[in-house]
């Protein structure tokens, strides 16, 4: 155990360097309090929300959504930390070489996944047990067992689906290649998302989902969601909706034969595929000095990083692919509910232009603001400028300065690339919304520059949390992308600075008592926020990342 225990310190100390000793551990555990303050008012949020829906009497709808919120989240969380931590990584030769039992690896690399996934999951179970508490609906037995099996339901979970992943590795010698399994682990993550919207909203009956009655609606989603599909939020649901002994056995049960199958398959067949395993083609060197460099400096940087996402599976999987997540969690039950209800475009428009006649707003300046808050959210969830240095490693840091480019063109060219993917997925977003309020020149032009100016915000901010804090030593490609706290803090800065401009807004609307007002007010302010910050990334570039060596 004490060797288990050395490992795993040391892991976790290489992975997440959390320490005052040196300067960039200082900024790691600076940016680690500010991401647990903005959490904690996220949970804040949230757990009001789950307070007044166990005070309506949802308490069944909403335990099962969050059993299964947390299932989805761990899939997607273990089908990319996973293999990264077990076969993927480069210590494994070093650690086999030790006087230590497989056993202890294995331990070690255990305790490890928990301290990716674990926070998370602790963080949603406490926010809806202390909501629970706090409400008078929710017996105080309930709110214990929502603890109990809220968190063992999610070690079991961790343990079924290692045990399913070690298999795959063991028996299909194609996952063994991390440049392969990087994308087959994008494209599942699209296909599971779509797959479990179209279970919950396509299950929904036709009665609630024609209902006016939006308690109606939430209660008919609740009892939809397929929380049988994961066996040990099944047996949490039994066992927190109604606890007895029989249930108690039950999720005792399942958590120890989730723990006997992974700890049987992994002594078993973890050594023989880890050792097989490929990592990611090594990483040709930037070298254009034979290179005959056409067009202009600008679309040229430009190319040659979107290429590099494109070409490298690990930004292909999580930085491309994964962008596209938002805009298909949103289509997917937009379509579905308008195929449920019957509803069409010209019914939806006349209840707009009834809305906008009755608040005395313009088509076009709604419009704005609509894409103004979908840019907001595409920004912030596509994870590339807020790994952008991180990408370039210290080699590509040092390269960027030797090279006689302005510094401003070459990060204007990073920033032009996380504009190019996040207005696609903006524009997807803006494509469902018209298709069901119909197509009108003045909205459709309205939301893209909304879009446009929202998106482009986004993308500088979050280059500037990179270019503050980069992870610059990592093994491959995926430890730069994934487990980095910089996406993480750049979606939280998108997605705080839209609630701190909302808030300007409505100290405009509340002196001139006009909407419209307000909106303009906004896109005035973001325009304004889009020109003070040209120029900074290129200065905090060479004060925070000067002294940069290869």
């Amino acid at each position: 155990m004490n060797k288990t225990w050395l490992l795993y310190k040391t892991m976790f100390r290489d992975g997440f360097n959390f320490t005052f000793k040196t300067k960039q551990g200082r900024k790691s555990v600076l940016l680690l309090v500010v991401i647990c303050l903005v959490v904690l008012i996220y949970m804040g949020i949230y757990g009001m929300m789950a307070w007044m829906a166990f005070e309506q009497g949802q308490f069944v709808m909403t335990i099962r959504s969050l059993l299964m919120i947390i299932s989805v989240l761990l899939v997607l969380m273990l089908m990319a930390s996973f293999p990264s931590t077990y076969y993927f990584s480069k210590d494994l030769p070093i650690l086999l070489a030790m006087p230590v039992k497989s056993r202890e690896i294995i331990n070690a690399k255990t305790l490890m996944i928990f301290s990716m996934v674990g926070p998370i999951v602790l963080a949603l179970v406490m926010t809806f047990v202390v909501a629970a508490a706090k409400s008078s609906m929710v017996p105080a037995l309930q709110a214990w067992m929502l603890l109990i099996y809220g968190l063992s339901s999610s070690v079991a979970t961790v343990f079924i689906l290692g045990s399913l992943i070690v298999l795959l590795m063991r028996f299909i010698p194609f996952f063994r290649s991390k440049d392969k399994f990087v994308i087959l682990m994008g494209l599942f993550s699209v296909v599971l998302v779509i797959a479990m919207l179209a279970a919950v909203y396509g299950n929904m009956p036709m009665d609630a989902a024609g209902s006016e009655d939006d308690f109606n609606v939430v209660v008919a989603l609740g009892g939809s969601i397929p929380v049988y599909l994961f066996p040990a939020a099944w047996a949490a649901f039994e066992g927190i909706a109604a606890p007895s002994l029989w249930t108690f056995l039950l999720n005792a049960a399942v958590l120890a034969a989730g723990y006997g199958m992974f700890q049987l398959l992994v002594s078993r067949f973890y050594l023989v595929a880890a050792t097989s395993a490929m990592g990611s083609a090594a990483k040709k060197h930037k070298d254009k000095s034979n290179k005959r460099m056409s067009g202009s400096l600008l679309m040229l940087f430009s190319r040659v990083d979107l290429y590099e996402l494109i070409r490298t599976p690990a930004y292909l999987s999580n930085n491309v692919l994964g962008a596209f997540l938002l805009p298909v969690a949103f289509a997917v039950p937009v379509f579905m509910i308008l195929h449920q209800t019957g509803l069409d475009s010209t019914q939806i428009s006349l209840m707009v232009d009834s809305l906008l006649e009755q608040y005395d707003l313009s088509l076009f300046w709604v419009a704005v603001l609509v894409g103004m808050a979908v840019g907001y959210l595409a920004g912030g969830s596509t994870a590339v400028t807020q790994t952008a240095i991180t990408r370039e490693a210290s080699a590509g840091v040092a390269w960027m300065k030797s090279i006689p480019v302005p510094m401003e063109k070459q990060l204007q060219a990073k920033i032009n690339v996380a504009l190019l993917l996040s207005m696609l997925c903006s524009l997807i977003l803006i494509g469902v919304i018209v298709y069901m309020t119909g197509f009108r020149w003045a909205s459709v032009f309205g939301a893209i520059l909304g879009a446009l100016v929202s998106c482009y915000l986004s993308c500088q901010t979050s280059l500037l949390v990179d270019i503050y804090h980069p992870k610059l030593d990592w093994e491959d490609e995926m430890s730069a992308v994934k487990n980095n706290l910089n996406v993480l803090f750049g979606m939280m800065v998108s997605f705080l600075m839209a609630m701190v401009i909302g808030l300007g807004a409505w100290g405009v609307y509340a002196l001139s008592h006009s909407l419209t007002m307000a909106i303009v007010a906004v896109f005035i302010i973001q325009i304004l926020l889009v020109v003070l910050l040209w120029k900074i990334p290129a200065r905090m570039f060479w004060k925070y990342l000067g002294n940069t060596t290869a």
